[in-house]
């Protein structure tokens, strides 16, 4: 089984104090019931191995043991089965997950040889995020980088094949290492494009389309020579090798 958790803080930390808040951030961390006193419930206080306080969210317990084995953490000991939770009482309200988090895509790995894509039969899944949100298009091919435990980078690429609008929680629990890099091969007519998803820049507090290289305009041949002529005539001037740039005042 597993248990969706975030960090609990004791408050002066005491350990017969009550809560004084809890983490935003969502952990995830193995159960062993042969160590534990008694039975793990959403809303309890539980220890790891490693001596971090959680609270409990979520028991999960319809996962397979290699989906279970992806995680380290294990929660062997109940500190408190009603614990005092001070930042809002009994408990925290849970999250409200955005429509783009709930997106989540599921495909086949395929191998990139001799720059052809090559099927197996391994099968992934990754959840959306903003940047990729809208994108990526069945049959898309989308890199995906794991982070493996020992801190290596390995880079599969998975062919699209459905895309999950409003997934369940069962199917958006995966290994959270799974990170698309920032481009993707785009399905056309004549083959896989390489491209990359939409950029985005903040511009006066507004977030606007990053512009591509057409719709930058080019400089004019007068405005390059007069550049130019502005550069000579500072280097005939500080010829001299003063650090500094004294320019010619145009009257």
């Amino acid at each position: 089984m597993l248990a969706r958790t975030v960090h609990a803080f004791l408050e002066d930390r005491k350990i017969n104090e009550a809560v004084r808040k809890l983490g935003e951030k969502e952990y995830y961390f193995r159960i062993d019931t042969q160590k534990l006193s008694g039975t793990l419930e959403p809303g309890m206080l539980a220890f790891s191995s490693d001596g971090q306080l959680v609270y409990i969210l979520e028991i999960i317990d319809d996962r397979t043991p290699e989906e279970e084995a992806a995680y380290t953490g294990i929660l062997t000991k109940i500190f408190a089965d009603n614990p005092v939770i001070k930042s809002g009482g009994k408990g925290i309200e849970p999250k409200i997950l955005s429509a783009v988090e709930k997106v989540v895509y599921t495909g086949i790995v395929v191998e990139l040889v001799n720059k052809k894509f090559i099927r197996t039969e391994k099968e992934m899944r990754f959840r959306s995020t903003e940047k990729i949100n809208g994108e990526i298009s069945k049959g898309d091919i989308v890199p995906i980088v794991l982070h493996t435990k020992d801190g290596r980078k390995e880079r599969h690429y998975v062919l699209v094949q459905r895309i999950i609008e409003n997934a369940s929680q069962k199917q958006r629990v995966m290994n959270t290492r799974r990170r698309p890099t920032n481009w993707f091969y785009k399905k056309t007519d004549k083959g896989y494009k390489k491209t990359r998803y939409a950029q985005e820049v903040i511009e006066n507090g507004e977030i606007k389309n990053k512009p591509t290289n057409k719709q930058i305009e080019k400089r004019t041949p007068e405005a390059s020579k007069s550049e130019k002529g502005l550069k000579e005539a500072d280097k005939e001037i500080n010829r001299k090798g003063r650090n500094f740039v004294i320019r010619q005042r145009k009257d």
